[in-house]
């Protein structure tokens, strides 16, 4: 049986930001970042049967879009990061969205305004609580602000905060939740390390992986079915997977992108399965089984499935700065490049059934 083809949407205008939202639909949120134009939030749902795409296009008034999260409660409430100008300044800012549909009307209604607790610096990121709806995490150079929010008495506040005390010019880039023992800790990338927080304490920090890369880490992914296993990605063109635990030297180097790589991600269900992407425009399907679950998984007379690339998807022309998982669906995923194109593909099949096929026996 043949691959399913890759479904082109376009945006129209520049984007970089892009999530999955929690949803039974396979459901991805684009922000676009026009410099003179409107912008959007552009909510798309993927009919698998049909091979179709649906669309909503809610206009976000507060500028560009550099960043955009949605709540795991609530499909329709997103935090985005923006910038707009006056006159020739900047202003940045952050603010909780509920995407609003009144009988095909489609609308934001702002809910809440975030600010760093160091009102100098600009929050460049927004990380929901996995398990609580009421909490959310931000950063800001080299801040990590904890929040409580109450949407429905539009409210907010700053439960804990924590601070990276350095001269050198760095800052937090990506931050996650750690999936396991109550998402207890927080991984935070900040120039080429990483760094643990205890998220119940965050002015205490748990453990480093102090020079993990050559250059500036990008984004992180913590293993959702694994215990103490990240995967980060840098300027350095390299993916690595590491065991928190053992930070001398990572498990694994995955070196296949010719620029730097802005986004890993964890299959959440069969998380051998890992995408990358990159300047470089390529979108990367790995599978790297040796340091995955599947390790543990494996019964007696069983050989373990090679590590190896998948598949190189070159649908995309321009940095691809996003690629994210279905919620709904482990064999879809989405990518998006900074032209504006959003790009639906599938786990080739040949490589779905291995899976597929394993856990039926």
């Amino acid at each position: 049986m043949a691959d399913p083809s890759s479904i082109i949407y376009g945006l129209e205008f520049q984007s970089r930001s892009l999530c999955s939202i929690v949803s039974t639909d396979i459901t991805f949120l684009a922000g676009t970042q026009s410099l003179k134009g409107d912008n959007f939030v552009h909510k798309i749902i993927f009919d698998d049967e049909g091979n179709a795409l649906n669309k909503s296009i809610y206009p976000h008034p507060d500028g560009e879009i550099w960043h955009i999260s949605a709540s795991a409660f609530q499909e329709n409430l997103i935090a985005t990061v923006h910038q707009q100008f006056s006159g020739t300044k900047p202003i940045h800012g952050c603010v909780v969205f509920e995407l609003c549909n009144n009988d095909g009307c489609y609308a934001t209604e702002k809910k809440i305004d975030l600010e760093c607790s160091d009102k100098q610096f600009p929050i460049s990121r927004t990380q929901w609580h996995p398990a609580d709806s009421g909490v959310l995490l931000t950063l800001a150079e080299t801040m990590i602000d904890f929040w409580d929010i109450d949407v429905a008495k539009k409210t907010c506040s700053i439960s804990s905060s924590t601070k990276f005390e350095t001269k050198s010019p760095v800052r937090f880039s990506a931050a996650e939740w750690y999936p396991h023992s109550g998402h207890s800790q927080v991984g935070a990338a900040i120039d080429n390390s990483v760094l643990f927080y205890d998220a119940r304490d965050p002015k205490s920090l748990v453990s480093t992986i102090d020079h993990a890369h050559g250059q500036t880490i990008r984004d992180l992914n913590f293993n959702a079915n694994k215990t103490h296993t990240i995967a980060t990605c840098a300027d350095d063109c390299n993916v690595k997977i590491w065991d928190m635990r053992k930070s001398s030297q990572a498990l694994v180097t995955m070196s296949e992108h010719g620029h730097w790589v802005w986004s890993v991600r964890f299959n959440p269900l069969h998380d051998a399965l890992i995408l990358s992407c990159s300047s470089d425009s390529r979108v990367i399907l790995h599978r790297i089984a040796s340091v995955s679950s599947d390790v543990n998984d494996l019964e007696p007379g069983k050989e373990l499935l090679s590590d190896c690339v998948v598949k190189f998807y070159e649908d995309h022309e321009d940095s691809v700065y996003g690629a994210e998982w279905s919620h709904a669906d482990p064999w879809t995923f989405a990518s998006l490049s900074y032209d504006g194109r959003l790009v639906i593909n599938r786990v080739p099949n040949d490589e779905k059934w291995k899976y597929i096929l394993d856990s039926s026996t």
